[in-house]
């Protein structure tokens, strides 16, 4: 649903797909994206990730297990809760 309503503000026509695959969805997106280029089914695409966690609890354990991004261009936030 966010894909479309996305798409609409920004004035963008065509296909708009959302891809959850846990871990690889920008990748996923990005390769769907080259594809429909390659095939010429599209003149352009956009494709876009973003990865939420959206509890403390979970967070905690990916830091503990060793799954927090390790690249410095990343930066884990909290975010308070209202």
């Amino acid at each position: 649903m966010a894909a479309g309503r996305l798409a609409y503000a920004f004035g963008l026509t065509g296909a708009a797909a959302a891809v959850d695959t846990a871990c690889s969805s920008a990748l996923v997106a990005a390769h769907m994206a080259a594809r429909e280029l390659a095939a010429g089914a599209a003149a352009r695409a956009l494709a876009a990730g973003v990865s939420l966690t959206l509890g403390a609890a979970k967070t905690a354990a990916f830091a503990v297990t060793g799954q927090s991004p390790s690249c410095p261009r990343i930066q884990l936030r909290s975010i308070p809760a209202p």
